[in-house]
């Protein structure tokens, strides 16, 4: 096209008067429709002798007359891989920042939860945290009256009453019954900025969340998933205050589910949350057996057990169960708890248990993506637990507060591995601009990982030094390719520009909010030298920081090994002897003496 003519023949003439080289990207469109990018690159050759008429003008190689007589190479591309990796990485940016604010949205709700005090304010924070989706100008919540069956305000942001959400009389044809009774989400019609979800609990509705859209916000599928999530984690919010009010009396359990509530949010591993919720229960309802069994097609295997069992009762109680079959097959099935007071004169009792001294039992189905996945059983063996309907109530909501913990560390793990691969792309594109440091990304990654374990690091420790593994070369996205990719060797003013990509990449780096200031100073510090001559910042010894000088001996090792444009691939031997030798000048001592160590074990890493 004309357009990108014009600009390839600027960049001739500014090159060729100028001297100094010129890149400039420019899409070209196939003869069968396809777009690729192509990348010019325009640098001046030095020219010989100009001949007389050059001669008289010893300033001639800058003005017209020289840039006719000039030189030019032009190397050109296809860039249309990198262009896809680039545009690929924001689009996981974008999809990870925003699984983040879906992640913050949900434990902001979870910690209303669990921080309120009365019903009222806890559902106004809840409301309150619900709010800050895009698109919702208001938000009101409708409760089902346990005495009367009706719906009830419960709470409303400010905005509510003005955009005629709070306050009205339900009439036979109100939306928000309509939502109860279908148990469907009222969607958005034509023009109307009226929305609203059924609260589910126990296959219930307990209450309606209606919204208020802003004008001329269009809610796209993504919204309404998410939103859906939500109003099942304010119906959490609805039976946890309902909860509150119906167990006033029985302060003792609810200060232990509480607790326990309190505690979960400490944890994100599915077995410890797991261990504290039955260690809970069993206290609290005086059960002294418990098992949580997990299902496999139409069976329940045992993957853990608390409490003692005599050898006498192993066969039976370690066997695994039917689906629909005993207590624990039929929660499964029903996706209900079951309580069975006296075992020994149940009809559904399975043969031999009430023989070995199994008296009572309370199953609890656990959900996961809305399927009953598992199931916690609590036995008593010797003596009769007597539950009420209050402490079942507990039962229930602490098997729904385990749910959503479970979930919010299956959804925070999910948000590790965006976050993880979002990492290497950037990682590996890097690699794709300066592909003779193919597998560079990985090969560092692992390496330091295994150091860093040597080394007793913790996970978050782990974690960052990983994260700067990944993103140590980041700013060299700001070094231009003629000197990126050079054969030959840097100037010096080429080499401070080199050098400038560990500050570069540590301002990049400021972007990304949610990283540790430790991976961040493995990007600005990995190039210091513990005598005090390295980049940028001159720093030395134990001034450096500790995860920049473990980096730097894992990085300075892969890039010994392996074959650059400018050098062959050392041997590991030669390798380690580089690093031995620099131990004490280029690297920690300490930390050198335990990489020689780990090599040592396992010279192919």
């Amino acid at each position: 096209g004309s357009s990108h003519a014009r600009r390839v023949a600027a960049a001739v003439q500014k090159v060729a008067i100028g001297g100094d080289p010129a890149t400039l990207q420019v899409p070209l469109q196939l003869p069968d429709g396809r777009l690729r990018h192509l990348e010019a690159n325009f640098t001046r050759l030095a020219t010989g002798a100009l001949g007389a008429r050059g001669a008289r003008d010893a300033r001639g190689a800058r003005d017209a007359r020289g840039a006719r007589d000039a030189r030019l190479l032009v190397a050109i591309r296809d860039v249309s891989e990198r262009i896809r990796h680039t545009l690929e990485l924001e689009r996981l940016n974008l999809d990870l920042a925003a699984r983040l604010d879906e992640t913050n949205t949900l434990e902001a709700i979870d910690t209303a939860i669990a921080t309120g005090k009365e019903a009222r304010t806890t559902l106004e924070a809840v409301l309150a945290e619900v709010a800050h989706r895009p698109g919702l100008a208001a938000l009101n919540l409708l409760v089902v009256d346990e005495t009367t069956g009706e719906l009830r305000h419960a709470a409303s942001t400010p905005e509510a009453s003005s955009l005629g959400l709070h306050g009205r009389g339900l009439e036979r044809d109100d939306p928000a019954l309509r939502v109860r009774a279908t148990r469907a989400p009222w969607p958005v019609g034509a023009g109307s900025l009226y929305v609203a979800w059924p609260l589910l609990m126990h296959d219930s509705v307990v209450g309606v969340l209606e919204g208020s859209l802003e004008p001329g916000f269009l809610p796209d599928e993504e919204w309404h998933r998410f939103m859906l999530v939500v109003s099942a984690q304010v119906a959490i919010a609805v039976e946890h205050v309902g909860m509150i009010e119906r167990l006033r009396d029985s302060a003792r359990a609810y200060a232990a589910l509480a607790e326990f509530s309190g505690a979960i949010e400490e944890l994100d591993e599915p077995e410890a949350l797991i261990d504290l919720g039955v260690r809970t229960l069993s206290r609290e309802f005086g059960m002294d057996r418990a098992a949580h069994f997990v299902r496999e097609g139409d069976r329940l295997i045992a993957r853990r057990r608390w409490g003692h069992l005599p050898e006498e009762a192993r066969p039976l109680v370690e066997r695994p169960q039917q689906v629909g079959r005993g207590a624990l097959g039929m929660a499964v099935e029903t996706g209900e708890a079951v309580f069975v007071p006296e075992y020994g004169s149940w009809p559904h009792a399975e043969e031999g248990m009430a023989e070995i001294g199994f008296r009572s039992i309370l199953a609890l189905p656990v959900r996961s993506e809305g399927e009953v996945q598992s199931v916690i059983g609590l036995g008593s063996y010797g003596h009769q637990a007597l539950l009420n309907d209050d402490q079942i109530t507990i039962a229930r909501a602490f098997v729904r507060r385990l749910e959503r913990a479970l979930e919010r560390v299956a959804h925070q793990r999910q948000m590790e591995r965006i976050r993880e691969d979002a990492f290497r792309a950037l990682g590996l594109a890097l690699e794709y601009r300066d592909y003779e440091t193919k597998g560079h990304t990985d090969r560092v990654v692992a390496l330091a990982r295994r150091l860093g374990q040597r080394l007793g690091l913790e996970e978050h420790e782990l974690e960052a030094l990983t994260w700067g593994a990944y993103l140590h070369d980041l700013g060299k996205i700001a070094i231009p390719d003629h000197i990126l990719r050079k054969p030959g060797r840097l100037t010096s003013d080429e080499f401070a520009l080199v050098k400038r990509h560990a500050v570069n990449g540590f301002e990049m780096s400021k972007d990304l909010a949610f990283l540790p200031s430790a991976t961040r100073e493995v990007i600005r510090s990995h190039h210091e030298r513990w005598d005090g001559q390295g980049y940028p910042d001159g720093l030395s010894g134990r001034t450096i920081p500790y995860l920049a000088r473990l980096f730097a001996l894992v990085d300075v090792y892969d890039a010994l090994v392996s074959e650059r444009p400018y050098k062959r691939a050392w041997t590991h031997a030669e390798a380690v002897a580089e690093l031995a030798a620099q131990s004490g000048r280029q690297f920690d001592p300490e930390l050198t003496t335990t990489m020689l160590t780990l090599l040592a074990e396992d010279p192919k890493r």
